[in-house]
């Protein structure tokens, strides 16, 4: 992300806080990029609270692969939960993998 976008985001973030604490968090935005290399993915659909039993299925998964996860999963919000009823929540759940042979 460019300074000039992040800057912009941080602005229309702070203006829209509704109190000092998420004014505060707006301020703190910040860019991060991964590099993780190989990893496994799903799409969750609905109300954060059945994140658990997603993330648990994605790691059944790897293990019926064989696959070996790498550090913590991470997730993509395609769809902010402010601005959905839970049902319509979108999430990427990322799982980086260790390399084979390693």
């Amino acid at each position: 992300m460019d300074p000039a976008a992040l800057a912009a985001a941080r602005a229309e973030l702070t203006e829209a806080s509704h109190t000092p604490e998420s004014a505060a968090a707006a301020s703190s935005l910040g860019a991060l990029t991964l590099r993780e290399g190989l990893c496994v993915q799903v799409l969750r659909e609905g109300p954060i609270e059945n994140e658990p039993s997603t993330v648990g299925a994605l790691h059944r998964h790897l293990d019926v692969q064989g696959l070996v996860p790498a550090g913590r999963h991470h997730e993509i919000y395609l769809v902010p939960s402010h601005s959905a009823p839970p049902s319509g929540l979108r999430t990427i759940l990322r799982q980086p993998l260790r390399r084979l042979g390693r």
